[in-house]
Protein backbone atom coordinates (compact mmCIF):
# COMPACT_ATOMS: atom_id res chain seq x y z
CA UNK A 1 0.00 0.00 0.00
CA UNK A 2 1.41 3.45 -0.90
CA UNK A 3 1.53 6.50 1.39
CA UNK A 4 -1.67 8.54 1.05
CA UNK A 5 0.29 11.75 0.48
CA UNK A 6 3.56 10.99 -1.33
CA UNK A 7 2.63 7.59 -2.84
CA UNK A 8 5.87 5.96 -1.67
CA UNK A 9 5.30 2.24 -0.96
CA UNK A 10 4.99 1.27 2.69
CA UNK A 11 7.21 -1.79 2.33
CA UNK A 12 9.55 -1.92 5.31
CA UNK A 13 8.62 -1.48 8.95
CA UNK A 14 10.71 1.69 9.07
CA UNK A 15 8.44 3.22 6.41
CA UNK A 16 5.19 2.62 8.31
CA UNK A 17 3.62 4.74 10.98
CA UNK A 18 0.49 5.19 13.06
CA UNK A 19 -1.56 8.29 12.33
CA UNK A 20 -4.04 9.73 14.84
CA UNK A 21 -7.26 10.37 12.91
CA UNK A 22 -7.87 13.22 15.41
CA UNK A 23 -4.70 14.80 16.77
CA UNK A 24 -3.46 13.35 20.05
CA UNK A 25 -2.81 16.94 21.14
CA UNK A 26 -6.56 17.57 20.88
CA UNK A 27 -7.61 14.40 22.68
CA UNK A 28 -7.73 11.96 19.75
CA UNK A 29 -7.22 8.26 20.48
CA UNK A 30 -7.95 6.33 17.28
CA UNK A 31 -4.80 5.44 15.31
CA UNK A 32 -4.72 4.45 11.66
CA UNK A 33 -1.99 2.05 10.51
CA UNK A 34 -0.43 2.04 7.06
CA UNK A 35 -1.89 5.26 5.67
CA UNK A 36 1.13 7.56 5.90
CA UNK A 37 4.82 6.89 5.60
CA UNK A 38 7.00 7.80 8.56
CA UNK A 39 8.47 10.80 6.72
CA UNK A 40 5.09 12.33 5.79
CA UNK A 41 3.75 11.63 9.27
CA UNK A 42 6.69 13.37 10.90
CA UNK A 43 6.76 16.32 8.49
CA UNK A 44 3.00 16.96 8.68
CA UNK A 45 3.13 16.76 12.46
CA UNK A 46 5.85 19.39 12.70
CA UNK A 47 4.58 21.74 9.97
CA UNK A 48 0.76 21.39 10.07
CA UNK A 49 -0.50 19.58 13.16
CA UNK A 50 1.53 21.71 15.55
CA UNK A 51 -0.14 24.87 14.19
CA UNK A 52 -3.66 23.45 14.54
CA UNK A 53 -2.92 22.16 18.04
CA UNK A 54 -1.55 25.54 19.13
CA UNK A 55 -4.65 27.34 17.83
CA UNK A 56 -6.98 25.14 19.92
CA UNK A 57 -4.78 24.58 22.96
CA UNK A 58 -6.70 27.10 25.07
CA UNK A 59 -9.87 25.04 24.61
CA UNK A 60 -7.96 21.88 25.56
CA UNK A 61 -6.91 23.54 28.81
CA UNK A 62 -10.31 25.00 29.65
CA UNK A 63 -12.08 21.70 28.97
CA UNK A 64 -9.44 19.57 30.66
CA UNK A 65 -9.21 17.13 27.74
CA UNK A 66 -8.03 13.55 28.21
CA UNK A 67 -5.02 12.81 26.01
CA UNK A 68 -3.67 9.46 24.88
CA UNK A 69 -0.23 10.58 25.98
CA UNK A 70 1.21 13.71 27.55
CA UNK A 71 -0.67 16.79 28.72
CA UNK A 72 -1.67 20.06 27.09
CA UNK A 73 1.10 22.68 27.36
CA UNK A 74 0.40 25.71 29.58
CA UNK A 75 -1.03 28.83 27.99
CA UNK A 76 -0.73 32.49 28.94
CA UNK A 77 -4.16 34.01 29.55
CA UNK A 78 -5.35 37.50 30.41
CA UNK A 79 -8.39 38.73 32.31
CA UNK A 80 -10.64 41.59 31.31
CA UNK A 81 -9.02 43.55 34.14
CA UNK A 82 -5.54 43.06 32.68
CA UNK A 83 -4.27 40.36 35.08
CA UNK A 84 -1.96 37.86 33.36
CA UNK A 85 -1.73 34.22 34.38
CA UNK A 86 -0.36 30.94 33.12
CA UNK A 87 -3.12 28.32 32.79
CA UNK A 88 -2.09 24.67 33.27
CA UNK A 89 -3.70 21.41 32.13
CA UNK A 90 -5.01 20.58 35.62
CA UNK A 91 -6.84 23.90 35.77
CA UNK A 92 -4.53 25.78 38.12
CA UNK A 93 -3.24 29.30 37.50
CA UNK A 94 -0.04 31.06 38.43
CA UNK A 95 0.85 34.73 37.88
CA UNK A 96 2.95 35.27 34.78
CA UNK A 97 5.49 37.34 36.68
CA UNK A 98 6.61 37.29 40.33
CA UNK A 99 6.60 40.57 42.25
CA UNK A 100 9.18 42.23 44.50
CA UNK A 101 9.14 45.43 46.52
CA UNK A 102 11.42 46.93 49.18
CA UNK A 103 10.02 49.69 51.42
CA UNK A 104 12.26 51.67 53.85
CA UNK A 105 10.79 51.82 57.38
CA UNK A 106 11.05 54.79 59.85
CA UNK A 107 13.33 52.79 62.14
CA UNK A 108 15.88 52.25 59.36
CA UNK A 109 14.83 48.73 58.52
CA UNK A 110 13.54 47.65 55.12
CA UNK A 111 10.32 45.77 54.54
CA UNK A 112 10.62 43.32 51.66
CA UNK A 113 7.54 41.85 50.04
CA UNK A 114 7.73 39.18 47.36
CA UNK A 115 5.19 37.10 45.51
CA UNK A 116 6.79 33.97 44.12
CA UNK A 117 5.27 31.00 42.31
CA UNK A 118 7.58 28.39 43.89
CA UNK A 119 9.88 28.13 46.90
CA UNK A 120 12.86 27.91 44.54
CA UNK A 121 11.81 31.18 42.90
CA UNK A 122 11.38 32.80 46.33
CA UNK A 123 14.90 31.72 47.28
CA UNK A 124 16.36 33.19 44.09
CA UNK A 125 14.58 36.50 44.69
CA UNK A 126 15.71 36.72 48.31
CA UNK A 127 19.27 35.72 47.40
CA UNK A 128 19.31 38.54 44.86
CA UNK A 129 18.03 41.00 47.50
CA UNK A 130 20.84 39.91 49.85
CA UNK A 131 23.32 41.55 47.47
CA UNK A 132 21.76 44.91 48.36
CA UNK A 133 20.92 44.06 51.98
CA UNK A 134 23.81 41.90 53.32
CA UNK A 135 22.16 41.31 56.71
CA UNK A 136 19.22 39.54 55.10
CA UNK A 137 18.76 36.04 56.55
CA UNK A 138 17.44 34.15 53.52
CA UNK A 139 16.90 30.81 55.30
CA UNK A 140 15.02 32.43 58.19
CA UNK A 141 12.73 34.31 55.81
CA UNK A 142 12.03 31.18 53.80
CA UNK A 143 10.92 29.40 56.96
CA UNK A 144 8.39 32.18 57.52
CA UNK A 145 6.96 32.09 54.00
CA UNK A 146 3.17 31.88 53.97
CA UNK A 147 1.50 30.07 51.11
CA UNK A 148 -1.69 31.81 50.04
CA UNK A 149 -4.11 31.32 47.18
CA UNK A 150 -5.67 34.12 45.18
CA UNK A 151 -8.08 34.09 42.28
CA UNK A 152 -8.74 36.35 39.29
CA UNK A 153 -11.10 39.23 40.02
CA UNK A 154 -12.48 39.47 36.48
CA UNK A 155 -13.32 37.04 33.64
CA UNK A 156 -10.73 35.79 31.19
CA UNK A 157 -10.47 37.53 27.84
CA UNK A 158 -9.84 35.20 24.90
CA UNK A 159 -9.25 36.12 21.28
CA UNK A 160 -9.49 32.74 19.53
CA UNK A 161 -7.86 32.52 16.15
CA UNK A 162 -7.95 29.58 13.82
CA UNK A 163 -7.49 28.87 10.15
CA UNK A 164 -4.76 29.43 7.63
CA UNK A 165 -3.15 27.05 5.14
CA UNK A 166 -1.00 25.12 7.65
CA UNK A 167 -3.84 24.32 10.05
CA UNK A 168 -6.06 23.70 7.03
CA UNK A 169 -3.67 21.10 5.65
CA UNK A 170 -3.75 19.31 8.98
CA UNK A 171 -7.56 19.09 8.72
CA UNK A 172 -7.45 17.90 5.10
CA UNK A 173 -4.80 15.30 5.95
CA UNK A 174 -6.99 13.85 8.73
CA UNK A 175 -9.97 13.51 6.39
CA UNK A 176 -7.82 11.94 3.66
CA UNK A 177 -6.38 9.41 6.11
CA UNK A 178 -9.85 8.39 7.30
CA UNK A 179 -10.94 7.90 3.68
CA UNK A 180 -7.92 5.71 2.88
CA UNK A 181 -8.42 3.65 6.05
CA UNK A 182 -12.02 3.03 4.90
CA UNK A 183 -10.78 1.50 1.63
CA UNK A 184 -10.74 4.52 -0.67
CA UNK A 185 -7.81 4.53 -3.07
CA UNK A 186 -5.78 7.65 -2.31
CA UNK A 187 -5.40 8.19 -6.07
CA UNK A 188 -9.14 8.96 -6.22
CA UNK A 189 -8.67 11.86 -3.75
CA UNK A 190 -6.97 14.09 -6.28
CA UNK A 191 -8.15 17.43 -4.84
CA UNK A 192 -6.88 16.64 -1.32
CA UNK A 193 -3.58 15.13 -2.46
CA UNK A 194 -2.79 18.05 -4.72
CA UNK A 195 -3.45 20.48 -1.91
CA UNK A 196 -1.23 18.55 0.51
CA UNK A 197 1.58 18.13 -2.00
CA UNK A 198 1.65 21.59 -3.59
CA UNK A 199 1.98 24.68 -1.34
CA UNK A 200 0.56 26.79 -4.18
CA UNK A 201 -2.47 24.59 -4.84
CA UNK A 202 -5.98 25.95 -4.46
CA UNK A 203 -7.52 25.20 -1.08
CA UNK A 204 -9.90 22.24 -1.02
CA UNK A 205 -11.47 23.08 2.34
CA UNK A 206 -13.63 25.77 3.89
CA UNK A 207 -15.42 26.47 7.18
CA UNK A 208 -19.06 25.43 7.11
CA UNK A 209 -21.83 26.69 9.42
CA UNK A 210 -24.73 26.88 6.98
CA UNK A 211 -26.51 23.97 8.63
CA UNK A 212 -25.86 21.17 11.09
CA UNK A 213 -24.44 18.17 9.24
CA UNK A 214 -24.67 15.81 12.24
CA UNK A 215 -27.83 13.82 12.91
CA UNK A 216 -29.05 13.61 16.53
CA UNK A 217 -26.17 15.70 17.89
CA UNK A 218 -25.73 15.03 21.64
CA UNK A 219 -26.44 18.01 23.90
CA UNK A 220 -23.59 19.78 25.71
CA UNK A 221 -20.83 17.53 24.39
CA UNK A 222 -17.91 19.47 22.86
CA UNK A 223 -17.14 16.61 20.51
CA UNK A 224 -14.65 15.86 17.76
CA UNK A 225 -16.11 14.38 14.58
CA UNK A 226 -14.67 13.36 11.24
CA UNK A 227 -16.57 11.78 8.36
CA UNK A 228 -16.14 10.90 4.69
CA UNK A 229 -19.01 10.27 2.28
CA UNK A 230 -19.96 9.95 -1.37
CA UNK A 231 -23.68 9.48 -0.65
CA UNK A 232 -25.86 12.20 -2.16
CA UNK A 233 -22.87 14.38 -3.03
CA UNK A 234 -23.53 14.80 -6.79
CA UNK A 235 -20.51 12.72 -7.73
CA UNK A 236 -18.07 14.28 -5.26
CA UNK A 237 -16.17 12.67 -2.40
CA UNK A 238 -16.53 14.98 0.60
CA UNK A 239 -15.20 15.04 4.10
CA UNK A 240 -16.31 16.90 7.19
CA UNK A 241 -14.45 17.54 10.43
CA UNK A 242 -15.52 19.22 13.67
CA UNK A 243 -13.21 20.04 16.54
CA UNK A 244 -14.75 20.82 19.93
CA UNK A 245 -18.06 21.34 18.06
CA UNK A 246 -16.83 24.89 17.37
CA UNK A 247 -14.49 24.53 14.39
CA UNK A 248 -16.42 23.01 11.46
CA UNK A 249 -14.66 22.30 8.20
CA UNK A 250 -15.86 20.88 4.88
CA UNK A 251 -13.29 19.16 2.64
CA UNK A 252 -13.51 18.24 -1.03
CA UNK A 253 -11.43 15.10 -1.46
CA UNK A 254 -12.42 14.65 -5.09
CA UNK A 255 -14.60 16.71 -7.40
CA UNK A 256 -15.37 13.74 -9.64
CA UNK A 257 -15.30 10.52 -7.68
CA UNK A 258 -15.72 7.20 -9.50
CA UNK A 259 -14.71 4.80 -6.74
CA UNK A 260 -16.96 2.58 -4.58
CA UNK A 261 -19.55 4.27 -2.36
CA UNK A 262 -18.19 5.21 1.04
CA UNK A 263 -19.84 6.60 4.16
CA UNK A 264 -17.79 6.35 7.34
CA UNK A 265 -17.08 8.43 10.43
CA UNK A 266 -15.38 8.61 13.80
CA UNK A 267 -16.38 10.74 16.80
CA UNK A 268 -15.06 11.17 20.31
CA UNK A 269 -15.72 13.18 23.45
CA UNK A 270 -12.19 14.51 24.09
CA UNK A 271 -12.94 15.35 27.72
CA UNK A 272 -13.42 11.66 28.56
CA UNK A 273 -11.89 9.77 25.63
CA UNK A 274 -15.25 8.11 24.97
CA UNK A 275 -16.03 7.08 21.40
CA UNK A 276 -19.39 8.33 20.11
CA UNK A 277 -21.66 6.70 17.54
CA UNK A 278 -23.04 9.49 15.35
CA UNK A 279 -24.54 9.70 11.88
CA UNK A 280 -24.14 12.50 9.38
CA UNK A 281 -25.21 13.62 5.93
CA UNK A 282 -23.10 15.45 3.34
CA UNK A 283 -25.83 15.69 0.68
CA UNK A 284 -24.76 19.19 -0.31
CA UNK A 285 -25.07 20.57 -3.82
CA UNK A 286 -21.95 21.51 -5.74
CA UNK A 287 -22.86 25.18 -5.54
CA UNK A 288 -22.94 24.97 -1.74
CA UNK A 289 -19.55 23.23 -1.66
CA UNK A 290 -18.07 25.73 -4.11
CA UNK A 291 -19.31 28.67 -2.01
CA UNK A 292 -17.79 27.15 1.12
CA UNK A 293 -14.42 26.51 -0.50
CA UNK A 294 -14.45 30.02 -1.98
CA UNK A 295 -14.70 31.44 1.54
CA UNK A 296 -18.31 32.57 1.53
CA UNK A 297 -18.99 34.20 4.89
CA UNK A 298 -20.89 31.99 7.31
CA UNK A 299 -23.96 33.22 9.20
CA UNK A 300 -22.64 35.07 12.25
CA UNK A 301 -25.37 33.66 14.48
CA UNK A 302 -24.51 30.08 13.50
CA UNK A 303 -20.80 30.60 14.23
CA UNK A 304 -21.66 32.16 17.60
CA UNK A 305 -23.87 29.23 18.53
CA UNK A 306 -21.21 26.72 17.50
CA UNK A 307 -18.69 28.32 19.85
CA UNK A 308 -21.05 29.16 22.71
CA UNK A 309 -21.75 25.58 23.79
CA UNK A 310 -18.13 24.40 24.25
CA UNK A 311 -17.28 27.69 25.96
CA UNK A 312 -20.20 27.24 28.37
CA UNK A 313 -19.14 23.66 29.08
CA UNK A 314 -15.52 24.77 29.49
CA UNK A 315 -16.57 27.44 31.99
CA UNK A 316 -18.61 24.95 34.00
CA UNK A 317 -15.97 22.23 34.03
CA UNK A 318 -13.15 24.65 34.78
CA UNK A 319 -15.14 26.05 37.70
CA UNK A 320 -15.83 22.55 38.99
CA UNK A 321 -12.16 21.57 38.76
CA UNK A 322 -11.10 24.68 40.66
CA UNK A 323 -13.79 24.14 43.28
CA UNK A 324 -12.82 20.49 43.81
CA UNK A 325 -9.13 21.37 44.09
CA UNK A 326 -9.84 24.17 46.58
CA UNK A 327 -11.94 21.86 48.77
CA UNK A 328 -9.31 19.10 48.64
CA UNK A 329 -6.50 21.49 49.56
CA UNK A 330 -8.58 23.03 52.36
CA UNK A 331 -9.38 19.63 53.87
CA UNK A 332 -5.72 18.56 53.71
CA UNK A 333 -4.58 21.86 55.24
CA UNK A 334 -7.16 21.69 58.04
CA UNK A 335 -6.30 18.13 59.10
CA UNK A 336 -2.59 18.94 58.98
CA UNK A 337 -2.94 21.91 61.35
CA UNK A 338 -5.91 21.09 63.61
CA UNK A 339 -3.76 19.39 66.24
CA UNK A 340 -5.22 15.90 65.86
CA UNK A 341 -2.81 13.00 65.42
CA UNK A 342 -3.30 10.29 62.82
CA UNK A 343 -5.80 7.69 64.05
CA UNK A 344 -6.90 9.87 66.97
CA UNK A 345 -10.62 10.33 67.64
CA UNK A 346 -11.60 13.90 66.82
CA UNK A 347 -12.77 15.97 69.75
CA UNK A 348 -15.23 18.86 69.60
CA UNK A 349 -12.22 21.18 69.80
CA UNK A 350 -10.60 19.43 66.81
CA UNK A 351 -13.80 19.68 64.79
CA UNK A 352 -14.18 23.37 65.61
CA UNK A 353 -10.57 23.96 64.64
CA UNK A 354 -11.04 21.98 61.41
CA UNK A 355 -14.02 24.13 60.46
CA UNK A 356 -12.12 27.35 61.13
CA UNK A 357 -9.05 26.22 59.19
CA UNK A 358 -11.08 25.07 56.18
CA UNK A 359 -12.92 28.38 56.12
CA UNK A 360 -9.63 30.27 56.36
CA UNK A 361 -8.14 28.30 53.47
CA UNK A 362 -11.21 28.63 51.24
CA UNK A 363 -11.98 32.29 51.90
CA UNK A 364 -9.79 33.66 49.05
CA UNK A 365 -11.84 31.46 46.72
CA UNK A 366 -15.23 32.27 48.26
CA UNK A 367 -15.01 36.06 48.69
CA UNK A 368 -14.59 37.06 45.01
CA UNK A 369 -17.59 34.91 44.15
CA UNK A 370 -19.73 36.46 46.85
CA UNK A 371 -18.98 39.91 45.45
CA UNK A 372 -19.41 38.83 41.82
CA UNK A 373 -22.68 36.97 42.40
CA UNK A 374 -24.28 39.54 44.71
CA UNK A 375 -27.54 40.71 43.09
CA UNK A 376 -27.90 44.39 42.32
CA UNK A 377 -30.52 46.22 44.36
CA UNK A 378 -33.85 46.62 42.62
CA UNK A 379 -34.34 50.02 41.03
CA UNK A 380 -37.64 51.76 41.80
CA UNK A 381 -38.08 54.91 39.68
CA UNK A 382 -40.68 56.19 42.17
CA UNK A 383 -38.39 55.99 45.20
CA UNK A 384 -37.00 59.11 46.89
CA UNK A 385 -33.42 57.96 46.25
CA UNK A 386 -34.07 57.48 42.54
CA UNK A 387 -35.62 60.93 42.23
CA UNK A 388 -32.76 62.54 44.16
CA UNK A 389 -30.14 60.82 41.98
CA UNK A 390 -31.84 61.64 38.69
CA UNK A 391 -30.72 64.71 36.80
CA UNK A 392 -29.65 66.11 33.46
CA UNK A 393 -26.26 65.46 31.99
Amino acid sequence: MPCAICSEPLDGQEQRSLEHVILNALGGRKKLPDVLCAACNSRSGEEWDSVLAAQLNWLCLLLGISRDRGVSPPERVKTVGGEQYTLYHHGSLTPVQPSYSATPMPDGRVQIQIMARTNAEARRMLTGAKGKYPNLDVDALLREIKVESSYPTSPFHFQPQFGGPLAGRSLVKSVLCLAVSAGVDAAHCNAARQYLRDPQAEACFGYFYERDLLIDRPARVPLHFIGVSSKGTEGELLGYIELFTAQRCLVRLAGNYDGPEVHCSHAIDPTTGTTLELNFALNLGRDVVNDCLAGKESPARAVEEAFSMPLAVAHQRSSERVRDRVISEAVHYAFEHCGAKEGEVLTDEHISRLSALMTEKMMPYILPRLVRDRPLPAFDPESDDAQQDSGTS
